[in-house]
């Protein structure tokens, strides 16, 4: 039940990071192509992914907060991203074709990876006032493994999509 709670929470961050970047006041540039694209590879777009997955993963050492802070910039990155494309008359078509094939399957793993600190972080502060049985570790453990693997396979795929699909649509 806690698992759901927290994935839930987390797509809310996301939300709000998103919305709240769709309506920041930016400043008006001369029109420019709003997709830039660089020749990225899928090694170098699959490093970064697993570096966040793996920062998400790790943070059960704040107790999950980095997590969820990241969980809240990805929206707000994203959400300027959209918005930037609007602003530059980029055909909302093209961005949506551009961002749900891939963005769709790194979000799933970024909340994944996300959930794994917070509830492990939940469970620290609850063992100080209720000691942790070894049967709770262990299914704690279990599925914070299963999690990972999961999250870590997720992005992998998103990455793939990204750079065999998504660039060669621009």
């Amino acid at each position: 039940m806690r698992f759901i709670a927290i994935f839930y929470a987390c797509i809310l961050l996301w939300v709000i990071g998103f919305s709240f970047s769709l309506n920041y006041n930016k400043p008006k540039y001369e029109a420019q192509e709003s997709v830039v694209i660089n020749n990225y590879s899928f090694a170098a777009i699959c490093s970064n992914n697993l570096k966040m997955v793996a920062t998400n993963i790790s943070s059960f050492v704040f107790l999950g907060v980095p997590a969820l802070i990241n969980v809240f910039h990805n929206g707000v990155v994203l959400g300027y991203y959209v918005s930037n494309s609007i602003d530059y008359s980029t055909p909302k078509l093209k961005i949506i074709i551009l961002i749900i094939p891939h963005a769709v399957l790194e979000l799933l793993a970024l909340i994944l990876s996300a959930i794994i600190p917070v509830e492990v972080g939940l469970t620290i502060v609850k063992s100080v006032f209720n000691p942790l049985n070894f049967e709770d570790f262990k299914m704690i453990f279990v599925n914070s493994v299963k999690l990972a693997l999961l999250s870590f396979s997720l992005i992998i795929i998103a990455a793939w999509v990204e750079t065999e699909i998504t660039l060669k649509l621009i």
